[in-house]
């Protein structure tokens, strides 16, 4: 039965009202998430400022800094003085159980996640993800760890890393994501700029583009995307942290890597995620390489490493600890029981 000039005003009024109701709701949900994130943010710097251990240590921690360019990006290379011992130690008992974490908690970010302080922190304001419950830094990057992720990158200018096992630069065996912020770095991150003067060709689903670095030789995926933050509320950040659990898989799956066989890092930011497989920790025996290689920051342990770091051009360092394109992937991911046993074995 067709409408009458009668009932059309009234369907109208319903469907405009509909929509503004829609509207609000969205606004709510979007101010709610906005002052969660003021409440967070709040949190982090103020505690960072009361806790004097932790802020002590990250200032005394780097007596050096110096820059290195690579065709005029700028990486960061960071003398350590005290601190974290060179060599890691498997030490008895989680670093992350609850007991142990009093003074580094900083809230609870959901159910199943937290956030604390880095113990040993490479610049201010270095936090870290952490799971509640004992999951393995094996296991993959889950929706729930995004949606922990994306709430800490909305209260300050974050980005996130991970370390896919000890080649990568693990060194705990409770998941854990890194968060550090953006202004740690002089500029720009140097990766930002290596996507913003790449000439980037890819295929592109759902207004994701799958693609590559030009000036990177080495097996990795980067994938871009509309800025995940903006406009994100408590109504659409679950489905934001699944899409970006799809993205992370099907970055992947084109390294060959679904099974997580090989070691690997990834580093996510308000607009793009970058994965690259890894075979190894250390660059020629001397500078460890973990994500933050990659966002422009190497932190060197004595004077010889410092001086290996100046001489060399940093994607040269980087490409020493990095499976090359040409190489097969096969598995070079050392489980932790193996790890664990080795060191045994080297002490007797």
């Amino acid at each position: 039965m067709a409408d009458t000039p009668a009932t059309l005003p009234t369907f109208s009024l319903f469907v405009y009202i509909q929509d503004a109701f829609s509207q609000l709701h969205s606004f709510l949900a979007q101010q709610k998430f906005l002052y969660k994130t003021k409440l967070l943010r709040n949190k982090i710097q103020t505690g960072w400022n009361n806790n004097a251990h932790i802020h002590q240590f990250a200032l005394l921690r780097h007596t050096s800094v110096s820059l290195h360019k690579h065709q005029n990006i700028r990486f960061g290379v960071k003398m350590i003085g005290s601190g974290k011992p060179g060599k890691l130690k498997e030490k008895k008992g989680n670093p992350f159980a609850e007991e142990k974490c009093r003074d580094k908690y900083i809230d609870e970010l959901s159910s199943t996640h937290a956030l604390i302080y880095n113990k040993y922190p490479m610049v201010p304001f270095h936090v870290l993800i952490i799971t509640k419950e004992f999951e393995s830094q094996m296991a993959p990057i889950t929706a729930a760890d995004f949606h922990a992720s994306l709430k800490v990158m909305g209260s300050m200018d974050y980005f996130i890393f991970f370390n896919g096992g000890p080649n990568a630069g693990a060194s705990q065996k409770h998941k854990h994501l890194q968060a550090i912020l953006s202004s740690s770095f002089p500029g720009d991150l140097p990766l930002n700029l290596l996507v913003k003067e790449s000439k980037l060709k890819g295929e592109i689903q759902n207004d994701i583009q799958y693609t590559r670095v030009e000036a990177f030789k080495f097996a990795h995926v980067l994938c871009k995307f509309r800025d995940i933050i903006a406009g994100l509320s408590e109504e659409n950040i679950k489905s934001r942290s699944k899409q970006l659990e799809s993205v992370y898989s099907e970055c992947l799956k084109r390294l060959g890597n679904s099974k997580l066989t090989l070691a690997y890092n990834v580093i996510l930011t308000r607009e793009w995620m970058f994965v690259v497989l890894r075979k190894g920790e250390v660059a020629l025996n001397l500078i460890r390489v973990n994500a933050l290689g990659f966002v422009g920051s190497f932190a060197v342990r004595s004077e010889v490493e410092y001086e290996f770091a100046q001489s060399r051009d940093p994607i040269e360092i980087l490409n020493l600890s990095l499976i090359h394109i040409s190489e097969p992937t096969r598995p070079l991911y050392i489980s932790y029981a193996v790890f664990c046993l080795k060191k045994k074995k080297k002490k007797k």
